[in-house]
């Protein structure tokens, strides 16, 4: 152990000869605190319920500690490891983590390769256009950033508080748009425009709640999911009532 001046002086830390000798402390240190014992009754693979469980027994003290860990994971598909250890899933079906670049090469992008597959026609009609400036969907205020802009210059330039920004948007606190992106300014509506969404390639639970100014929670109670779950392309997702069956999953959800 040593101790080092973070949030309070001489705090104590401890330092491990091996990472794998951390994860292990670590798991142990929530396993044996009566602290964390409520956390245990919680299901596995709800991240979000143990994100926010964490902050409420007092883990961290950033106030944006359960969004930026949500984040991290869906970002970067950690649920998967989750899933591996339940043996609900294969070693092999876990996609390749994405690697920060500064500039990915074009021709190496998802997107792109995507967009190969598909004629010129196609590729217009999933193209969406968004105008300039606030304008609203599903009567609720939005504007659309592109990637580097800074979230507090929005705040600022749209008059909403920057803690609000992020929960408007069920985004990690984060200093600049990580992608060209709607961003809420007001709370999304607990009901969408629509009647349903077909998922799309490469859209994620939160994607579709973006996309159709639905909150997040809305979303998964009338479908029955959960936000680790990935709905299967073609799939359709219930915005006002809830769905007659439960949406089929894409196929890593399913081992």
């Amino acid at each position: 152990s040593v101790s080092h001046d973070d949030d309070a002086r001489g705090e104590c830390f401890r330092k491990y000869p091996k990472a794998e000798d951390s994860y292990r402390d670590h798991s142990n240190f929530l396993k044996n605190s009566p602290r964390y014992a409520g956390l245990f009754t919680l299901d596995p693979l709800d991240y979000s319920a143990w994100a926010y469980g964490l902050k409420k027994a007092g883990y961290a003290t950033n106030p944006k500690y359960p969004l930026i860990i949500i984040r991290l994971i869906e970002d970067y598909h950690l649920q998967d490891y989750t899933l591996i250890a339940m043996g609900k899933q294969q070693q092999d079906d876990v996609a390749a983590l994405p690697v920060a670049q500064e500039e990915a090469p074009a021709t190496t992008t998802a997107d792109t390769a995507y967009a190969a597959e598909q004629t010129s026609e196609e590729a217009a009609e999933k193209t969406v256009f968004y105008p300039s400036g606030e304008f609203k969907i599903n009567d609720t205020r939005v504007m659309f950033g592109t990637k580097g802009t800074p979230v507090l210059l929005i705040a600022q330039q749209y008059n909403v508080p920057l803690n609000r920004l992020f929960e408007f948007n069920e985004m990690a606190q984060v200093e600049n748009l990580l992608k060209d992106q709607l961003v809420y300014l007001q709370r999304k509506r607990k009901t969408g425009n629509n009647e349903f969404h077909i998922v799309k390639q490469g859209e994620t639970l939160r994607d579709i709640a973006q996309a159709e100014a639905i909150r997040l929670e809305s979303l998964l109670e009338y479908n029955q999911l959960k936000d680790y779950m990935k709905p299967a392309i073609g799939e359709k997702l219930y915005l006002r009532n809830a769905a007659p069956v439960v949406p089929r999953l894409a196929k890593r959800d399913n081992q």
